[in-house]
């Protein structure tokens, strides 16, 4: 019997659908030119990576902690990364919104009761290359162009 209980408990784990909750705000195309989008902002973290945070001009937004020691090499790490994983989980990737000099960005975080949750922060534009975010680690996010941005497609967000 204590095989059967077994056996369903872990074909339900399998099987499970992958949920997440809504935003508090819709996906909204930026039109705007208080910051830029053709490359990625930084932060240098503890433990040797940087947290970084690309926006795409469809509004949408994508965060990963990545390691380097230098920002080249967090460009080659980033060049290297398998992105494709927001392909199948939809950790890291949300939506911004700009509201004169202030950003508000979401994104989904890892789940609890089985639902990826949206967590919510809001920061100032100080330039166009210079962000501050009231959480730590992306209280400074410094900008970086870059040629790569990974592919803003996924099957999480229309």
């Amino acid at each position: 019997m204590k095989n059967i209980y077994l056996i369903l408990i872990l074909l339900s784990l399998i099987s499970c659908e992958i949920k997440t909750e809504d935003f508090s705000f819709q996906r909204i195309e930026f039109t705007g030119n208080e910051f830029r989008t053709d490359g990625y902002y930084y932060q240098k973290s503890s433990g040797g990576s940087y947290n970084v945070l690309f926006f795409y001009k469809n509004g949408l937004s994508l965060g990963s902690g990545i390691l380097g020691g230098n920002v080249e090499e967090l460009n080659g790490n980033i060049l290297n990364a398998n992105w494709d994983k927001i392909k199948e989980v939809p950790i890291g990737i949300g939506v911004f919104k700009v509201e004169g000099d202030v950003v508000d960005y979401e994104f989904w975080a890892n789940p609890e009761s089985g639902c990826y949750i949206p967590v919510a922060f809001s920061g100032e534009i100080l330039s166009n290359e210079n962000l501050s975010f009231e959480r730590e680690g992306h209280d400074n996010m410094i900008f970086e162009q870059n040629s790569f941005k990974p592919d803003s497609t996924n099957q999480w967000i229309d």
